[in-house]
């Protein structure tokens, strides 16, 4: 099975998936397929016994959501696409986008305090990102002279990068248990 090398200094891609360390290659695509089933039970196990009601979302919340109202009138969100769902589906954006300082989190769940099982839902919700992004770079299809870095024939070096995060990612949500 692929793993992620952790002896190489962790950095962003610029596709913005987040700290990365090393690489894929195709043992990782194996490991991805491999897995899906009991990714998929794990979810269902996780979203079966929740207490909470569905709440609004922004739904696209990442950094570039973010400004500051003119004249010193505080934060504001913007260019929302709203929907209901739970509110790690919103920060799970974050994760995958850019995380924000303390302070977000800090007031976000002063008002919306976590629940029991908040950590593995936030990491499945991650993991529905990152495969968002990564089907994103993968079908891109670069021509192979622009895929220099790439483990993956065809694919760039930030796919190979996203496949290696997923892959983690999977084995994360799978290794909590249900």
């Amino acid at each position: 099975a692929a793993a992620v090398d952790r002896s190489a200094p962790a950095r962003s891609s610029p596709s913005g998936i987040g700290p990365l360390g090393g690489g894929a290659d195709a043992s990782a695509v194996i490991e991805l397929r491999q897995m899906r089933d009991r990714v998929l039970s794990a979810a269902e196990a996780r979203l079966d016994r929740l207490a909470r009601p569905p709440a609004l979302l922004h739904g696209e919340l990442w950094l570039g959501a973010f400004g500051a109202l003119s004249g010193g009138g505080g934060p504001a969100l913007f260019d929302p696409a709203c929907w209901y769902g739970l509110p790690e589906c919103d920060l799970a954006l974050l994760e995958v986008r850019g995380r924000l300082g303390p302070q977000f989190y800090e007031a976000y769940h002063a008002a919306w305090p976590k629940i029991d099982g908040y950590d593995e839902r936030l990491n499945l919700f991650t993991l529905y990102y990152q495969l968002a992004e990564l089907n994103r770079l993968a079908s891109a299809g670069a021509p192979q002279g622009e895929a220099r870095g790439a483990v993956l024939p065809g694919w760039s070096a930030d796919a190979n990068l996203a496949l290696a995060v997923v892959v983690e990612s999977m084995r994360r949500v799978v290794g909590q248990g249900s």
